[in-house]
């Protein structure tokens, strides 16, 4: 499966920052699952993900 982690920070003003990995089910740290297929599929809003640039819906940055 993959899990995104969401990097902590001390700014409430900084980008949102995560990271993405791979892991087997057995294996996995704890996690939420959280569907991010609602909505208009309006790729308009930003986070960084693995230090990258990656669009995703509005409603999908406001859940994280």
């Amino acid at each position: 499966i993959r899990l995104v982690e969401i990097l902590p920070t001390d700014n409430i003003d900084a980008q949102l920052e995560c990271r993405l990995e791979r892991t087997n089910v057995e294996e996995a740290k704890p996690y939420e699952a959280l569907s991010y297929t609602w909505g208009t599929p309006d790729f308009s809003e930003e986070i960084l993900l693995n230090g990258q640039s990656f669009k995703v819906t509005p409603n999908l940055k406001c859940a994280l």
